[in-house]
């Protein structure tokens, strides 16, 4: 049984690292990336809990530190200590804190924590690198700051800043690569490089950036967190163990659909206490997420998560993939339940998601069903893995997006004129996707399609 604290005079802290995502994807080569993030995890679940000394730990990682403290001093102390720590072993990145009375009210405490945390956060100047002078070499990976050390790659030197150069020396693959691996019963190698992602990808050299956040947390341990901070502690904890599971199930689901000896189709980039960014090679999307969503659900129903896809060229930037992923969830936050938005990149886009999907449905029809359901966009490479089984054509296919694209009347006509050259077999197959007598549009206020959507998922979905 739980029971409620009543001790007063306590104090409870908070360190909380800045902009994390700008320090782990400061450079778009892989093994920076990998060991940006793996610094992040062992500062957080190791290097700064043990510093804690008189401090009682509450939760730590996902960039953030929790602590009870018997005096104020002591809290203090100890927030400015590992905000010190946090700057000097990244070279880079560092972490603001924040201190509250913790009485009778926990939930209470809460809220002066991370009312404090806010404050401090917006109260605090960004200094921006000096990164141009001819009195130094900037750094050859994140080109941000001076370069201070040289390491032999490729036959040639390759100049790093501090930051680049711990990264560097934290890059090896993580844990979930062994114990995916392990799940799946295949024997495949780490990836060293995006291009290496790249080579194994269906179409090649295509990549999909999978953007996951869990949808209203904050509400959720607000609610279920405000008793006492011995269940505040335990919600946490349980809400982190499900991600990693579930990240695990999804990327051993990924590794099943590849060939003995190849690489592992994903490379987790980022996992958070409710947030996780993985690449994955492009024909992986479906079953990663159709196995994360098994394995969250299974875990922890109260919840639910949001998901964006970006498939894209292997050179397309990192900071570009990852701006919209974070589009596209908060696209897909919009519909309730386990959710995911999609986009593919062809080319350079520059308009904000919201306003390209605004143009497609100018006159009043949708020309896609995103945002949805993670169990319909399964069931849409279904289709697809169907129609490809049958030999459907391609061209087709390709067909349905313009039509899908048209006005009303010009697509039912672009759509009946496709149908009436099909074969029996494939036209009683868009009589089971498109089962209204209109055809192409569904029978929905508004009026929506899912044609273009079939389209544009054909090239990374394999026929069984």
């Amino acid at each position: 049984m739980i029971f409620a604290d009543h001790m007063t005079s306590r104090y409870l802290a908070v360190v909380d690292a800045d902009r994390i995502q700008s320090y782990v994807f400061s450079s778009r080569e892989l093994k920076q990336i990998r060991g940006g993030s793996r610094i992040l995890r062992e500062l957080t679940e190791t290097k700064l809990p043990e510093k804690l000394g008189p401090g009682e730990q509450i939760v730590a990682g996902g960039g953030r530190v929790f602590a009870v403290f018997g005096q104020r001093d002591q809290a203090v102390a100890y927030c400015r200590r590992a905000a010190e720590y946090f700057k000097s072993f990244t070279a880079a990145s560092g972490a603001t804190w924040a201190v509250a009375t913790w009485d009778d009210d926990w939930g209470l405490a809460l809220d002066r924590v991370f009312g404090n945390l806010e404050l401090n956060k917006s109260g605090r100047g960004e200094a921006s690198p000096n990164s141009g002078s001819p009195y130094w070499k900037t750094c050859e990976k994140c080109g941000i700051y001076p370069a201070s050390r040289s390491f032999p790659e490729g036959g040639d030197t390759q100049l790093y800043c501090a930051a680049c150069a711990k990264r560097r020396d934290y890059s090896e693959s993580g844990r979930l690569v062994a114990e995916s691996t392990k799940m799946a019963g295949c024997s495949l190698s780490e990836i060293g490089s995006f291009e290496d992602l790249g080579s194994h990808s269906r179409p090649e050299n295509y990549l999909a950036l999978v953007y996951l956040d869990l949808d209203r947390l904050g509400a959720y341990l607000k609610t279920e967190g405000r008793r006492c901070k011995e269940r505040y502690a335990e919600i946490s904890k349980e809400i982190k163990a499900v991600v990693e599971s579930s990240m695990t199930a999804g990327c051993a689901a990924a590794c099943r659909e590849m060939t003995e000896g190849e690489h592992v189709p994903f490379e987790v980039l980022l996992m958070g206490g409710d947030d996780a960014v993985v690449m994955l090679a492009a024909q992986a999307v479906f079953p990663f997420l159709e196995a994360f969503d098994r394995q969250f659900q299974a875990l922890l129903p109260k919840l639910s998560f949001s998901a964006g896809v970006v498939w894209a060229h292997q050179q397309f930037p990192i900071a570009q993939f990852l701006a919209r992923a974070k589009e596209l969830v908060r696209s897909a936050k919009q519909k309730r339940g386990n959710t995911v938005d999609w986009l593919i990149v062809t080319q350079a886009m520059i308009k904000p998601i919201e306003d390209l999907r605004r143009l497609s449905s100018r006159d009043g029809y949708e020309r896609t069903r995103r945002p949805c359901e993670i169990r319909d966009f399964v069931a849409l490479r279904d289709t697809v893995r169907t129609w490809k089984s049958a030999g459907m054509p391609s061209r087709k296919v390709k067909d349905l997006y313009c039509a899908a694209h048209e006005g009303f009347e010009q697509g039912v006509l672009d759509y009946w004129f496709a149908y009436s050259r099909l074969e029996e077999t494939h036209r009683f197959l868009w009589n089971e996707f498109f089962p209204n007598p209109e055809g192409l549009w569904e029978n929905t206020s508004p009026r929506r399609t899912g044609a273009a959507d079939l389209a544009e998922l054909w090239d990374f979905v394999e026929a069984r």
